[in-house]
């Protein structure tokens, strides 16, 4: 499923061997070429953070590379991401079962301190952070085990769980550092399907497949690599897609 991308300064290009060839041999009405890249435009980069960043872009962007607990779908039904379960034992209080067996993109372990710190982290940077309003009511993270966490309410809240869609951020990559100032926020390691494969912060970064991604059960994407280009300004993104247009 795609996420609500950047809209402005997509396009589509081709792989170059595959083009070259097409053009060499005749090809039947049922022979398709697929493209292997796609390109974005970003301007106003404020940070590469989810929980940092204010810009939408940003957001729309960090989905390839990061994952919430749970996603909302088209139909506004809870979709099990990092999260499969979530339960109620009492009026304030809330289960949230972890999926096993993923990874960051730097090989490390997702594990329950990953919840309990980025609800922590969110929690301290109050207003600073656009996900503040969907923890605001929580009191405290107890970690049950691994793949378990305990979620206490200051109050009752019907539908709670579906606050629970913020991204969630490694716990282990900013270890003993200031989340604010972390160089680490501009070389962005989350659990999805996209990661991190090259970045200049002042102009380009490119994204390829997470090999390694839990969700087995997914299409193969035809889209292999992504490269995004960074502009001062959006008027530069729309000069940008327009040149290349044409």
């Amino acid at each position: 499923m795609w996420y609500g991308l950047i809209a402005i300064g997509i396009y589509y290009f081709y792989n170059k061997e595959e083009a070259e060839d097409a053009g060499q041999n005749t090809i039947s009405q049922e022979t398709k070429i697929e493209p292997s890249n796609l390109r974005l435009g970003l301007s106003n980069i404020d940070s590469l953070n989810p929980i940092l960043s204010k810009n939408q872009n940003i957001q729309d962007f960090s989905k390839l590379l990061y994952e919430p607990l749970f996603n909302i779908t088209s139909d506004f039904k809870l979709e099990p991401a990092l999260g499969i379960e979530f339960s109620k034992a009492e009026g304030n209080v809330y289960f949230v079962k972890l999926r096993e067996n993923v990874k960051w993109h730097n090989g490390a372990d997702f594990k329950a301190e990953d919840v309990k710190y980025t609800i922590e982290k969110i929690k301290e940077l109050g207003d600073s952070s656009i996900y503040n309003a969907n923890v605001s009511n929580i009191n405290n993270v107890e970690i049950v085990g691994n793949n378990l966490v305990k979620l206490y309410l200051n109050a009752e809240e019907m539908f709670f769980e579906y606050n629970l869609t913020f991204p969630i951020i490694s716990s282990s990559l900013f270890a003993g550092e200031d989340i604010r100032n972390s160089d680490k926020n501009n070389f962005p390691i989350g659990t999805g399907r996209y990661k991190l494969k090259a970045i200049n912060t002042s102009s380009q970064m490119e994204l390829e497949q997470n090999n390694n991604w839990w969700n087995k059960s997914t299409e193969n994407l035809r889209i292999n690599t992504i490269t995004i280009r960074i502009y001062e300004t959006i008027a530069e993104v729309y000069n940008g897609y327009k040149l290349r247009a044409d």
